[in-house]
């Protein structure tokens, strides 16, 4: 199994169920068999709880026993990921008519990436892989919003000054 968290919201709770242990009978314990992150708590009712700002990546092994004393053991991955963030600054004006081919960027999350846009001019798409294309038709002036989406499924958007211009 695999629990992920953003600490983009530092310091709060980190509460995951550990699952996919199998079918035990009832009044079932678990335990964590390797040591956990030092601010983390395996419950035994399969909560893993605790509070991390730090990017990190662990694995344990938990433990699970029903009340016949039936035990059985599952490797956890515990993964903590920095913020999904759009780092692309300022995005440069497009020529009228001409080829535009802008790369976008992104930082944090669990790559890779997967771009979309809306707001754009007639002509411009943005590209699943992170980049901004198109030829214009026409000029324009206005705001396209960007969004990413992560591997873990986090997301991050940013509003960004887009212009298609006449040359001069």
């Amino acid at each position: 199994g695999r629990l992920w968290r953003d600490p983009a919201r530092d310091r709060r709770r980190v509460v995951g169920r550990a699952r996919g242990l199998g079918r035990l009978g009832p009044d079932r314990g678990l335990r964590a068999l390797d040591r956990l992150p030092s601010a983390f708590r395996l419950e035994t009712a399969g909560r893993l709880v605790g509070t991390s700002s730090v990017a990190l990546r662990t694995s344990f092994r938990v433990e699970a026993r029903d009340a016949l004393g039936n035990t059985g053991t599952r490797q956890l991955t515990l993964q903590i990921v920095e913020r999904l963030v759009i780092t692309t600054g300022e995005l440069p004006w497009a020529a009228f008519g001409a080829a535009y081919d802008q790369p976008l960027a992104a930082t944090g999350g669990v790559p890779p990436y997967v771009w979309s846009g809306t707001g754009l001019p007639a002509g411009f798409a943005v590209l699943p892989v992170g980049r901004l294309i198109g030829t214009s038709t026409s000029t324009s002036s206005g705001t396209v919003r960007l969004l990413v989406r992560d591997s873990a499924g986090l997301v991050a958007t940013a509003t960004r000054a887009f212009s298609v211009i006449f040359p001069f």
